[in-house]
């Protein structure tokens, strides 16, 4: 009974946390950068992750579950689409290998 307690508890561990990022909102976080020197702020590209996670811990909050059942969906729904537009691509790389 305590080994399946042990692996609930490893289970629930190993999920996906949204609430990894410290700032509850975008003007907390843009405050913050702004009490930073230039060299010190974040990038672009880190500051749209952060912004993304703002957004995702606005919207789900500790839900972790109705994050991953709208990511599976959304992603299953556009699998098809990403193997089409993926097709030429991996074309190219196959006559780029194999010249004759």
């Amino acid at each position: 009974m305590d080994s399946v307690k042990k692996a609930i508890k490893e289970k629930k561990k190993n999920r996906i946390s949204l609430s990894k990022i410290e700032y509850k909102s975008m003007q907390s976080y843009d405050s913050a950068q702004q009490l930073k020197s230039e060299m010190d702020r974040d990038g672009w590209f880190v500051r749209k992750m952060i912004y993304r996670g703002i957004e995702l811990n606005q919207k789900y909050g500790d839900n972790s579950n109705k994050f991953g059942k709208e990511f599976g969906e959304a992603f299953m729904e556009n699998f098809s689409k990403i193997l089409f537009y993926l097709l030429p691509i991996f074309a190219l790389v196959l006559k780029l290998l194999y010249v004759l």
